[in-house]
């Protein structure tokens, strides 16, 4: 049963993998939000920004153990511009065997583009989304090919992939990217050391999920996931200290390592440890550095 009035709510988090989030009810309370009640806005891709202000109407759950959730969601502070033609029905040809990204040394991640621009693009927050095509057109969505930098380490930043439990990929050609796995980027600076991750999946819009017809369709989004800048790790070579120093540091205010492991950020305390121990200097060439000083 809906309660009367609408509230306003700052989005504390939002997945588009999982397609749902939380937020701040001026009320004090934490509502559930779901993409599929997110009112059309633009590119047809229903997300929303971390921090942003938005304008629900309350639903009180039949679940006794569960908070409310939000209703007819709207976006207050971003407005996107109105979408300008059809959706075309697909964006590649039917031979395309992949769907090819690549990451760059800044960790952005570039999608093909075959065919130009299209308004179904959605780029906002931690958020790009790029429009594939309608859903009737996919039985089965394309495998993901990801290709990182070839090697793992330039300078100060070490980039590797990550699967859902937390583990480093083994190669640098990911021609079975499992979308939900990740992409991680660690930068070492100074006394500093920044992490960020972001998620790669799919998402398809359709009647299944109660989405209006005009935002139907399918697109491969990369999420960031995952932000922080660590200080005062301890300097040590060995990876499970640095490991749980780390994960001491990451936030998990929702509880979720309790609730299904893979679905708190502390699971990537392995692979961004990993990472520092590779951007560590080779003993032998710092010392014979410091010899010819």
């Amino acid at each position: 049963m809906a309660i009367a009035e609408r509230i306003k709510v700052i989005v504390r988090w939002f997945n588009s993998k999982r397609g749902y989030g939380l937020g701040d009810g001026a009320n004090e309370k934490v509502y559930i939000l779901h993409f599929s009640q997110i009112a059309s806005h633009g590119t047809g891709f229903r997300s929303l920004d971390p921090g942003e202000e938005v304008e629900i109407t309350p639903v009180l759950s039949g679940d006794p153990t569960k908070g409310p959730r939000a209703e007819d969601v709207r976006r207050i502070t971003k407005k996107l511009k109105p979408l300008s033609s059809k959706a075309p029905e697909y964006r590649f040809e039917k031979t395309r065997r992949f769907l090819e990204l690549t990451v760059g040394w800044d960790n952005n991640i570039v999608f093909p583009n075959p065919l130009g621009g299209c308004d179904r693009d959605y780029v906002s927050g931690n958020v790009e989304a790029f429009y594939l095509g309608a859903p009737g057109y996919y039985r089965e969505l394309p495998p993901l090919s990801v290709e990182l930098q070839k090697t793992m380490v330039r300078g100060n930043t070490a980039i590797v992939g990550v699967n859902e439990d937390g583990g480093v990929l083994p190669r640098r050609f990911l021609y079975d990217f499992r979308p939900g796995h990740f992409v991680l980027a660690v930068t070492v600076d100074g006394g500093k050391v920044y992490a960020e991750a972001k998620q790669i999946s799919f998402r398809m819009q359709n009647s299944t999920n109660s989405i209006a017809p005009q935002d139907h369709g399918v697109w491969v989004v990369a999420d960031t996931v995952f932000k922080k800048v660590f200080e005062g790790l301890p300097d040590t070579e060995n990876e499970y200290e640095l490991k749980m120093a780390i994960r001491d540091q990451i936030p998990d205010p929702e509880n979720f390592e309790t609730k299904k492991r893979n679905t708190s950020m502390k699971v990537f305390g392995k692979a961004i440890a990993q990472c520092i121990l590779e951007l560590k200097p080779d003993p032998v060439v710092a010392q014979a550095a410091q010899a010819t000083a």
